[in-house]
């Protein structure tokens, strides 16, 4: 028999345009519930006050993806969050379990997203080859991209192949 009251696991909250989301995964099901009137997030993102139109679009997907650089995989997993953000193509981001950390190196670089916060990056090393700054990820992003907390993401341009199938 199913337990009445499911265990909710990694809530999220996201804003889509002026409505914040409450995503809760129960198990496998999806919940989504929109929350009217105000709701106070810890650490919200500023973007959104600026620009309150403004839709990034998260999607969990389960697929397999792998990264490769220099004829190597340096990341490979069996899921990806994919976000697609207006003004600029779809991002693949990988959970930090995929990412084969030898071949990388943290780097002092760092960008700010209003939407999203601080990134941080890292260069890939491959024998003789390197590419820098080439892995980027929010380890403490704003309440609105928490989904993409302890994931990281690749420049296209900089690694060999990206492929999920």
């Amino acid at each position: 028999m199913e337990n009445a009251n499911p265990k909710i696991i990694n809530p999220i909250v996201l804003r889509i345009g002026n409505y914040p989301v409450l995503i809760l995964i129960v198990r496998s099901w999806l919940l989504t519930f929109k929350v009217c009137g105000k709701m106070s997030l810890l650490n919200p993102a500023p973007g959104f006050l600026k620009y309150p139109g403004r839709i990034l679009n998260y999607k969990t997907i389960e697929r397999k993806i792998e990264v490769i650089f220099n004829s190597k995989i340096v990341a490979s997993s069996n899921r990806f969050i994919l976000l697609e953000e207006e003004n600029y193509a779809p991002v693949m981001y990988v959970p930090r379990d995929g990412l084969l950390f030898e071949f990388m190196e943290s780097t002092k670089c760092s960008t700010y997203c209003p939407f999203k916060g601080k990134s941080s990056y890292w260069n890939i090393k491959v024998c003789d080859n390197n590419a820098e700054n080439a892995v980027w990820s929010y380890s403490d992003p704003f309440d609105e991209a928490v989904i993409i907390k302890n994931y990281f993401a690749f420049y296209s341009d900089k690694v060999g192949t990206i492929k999920a199938y």
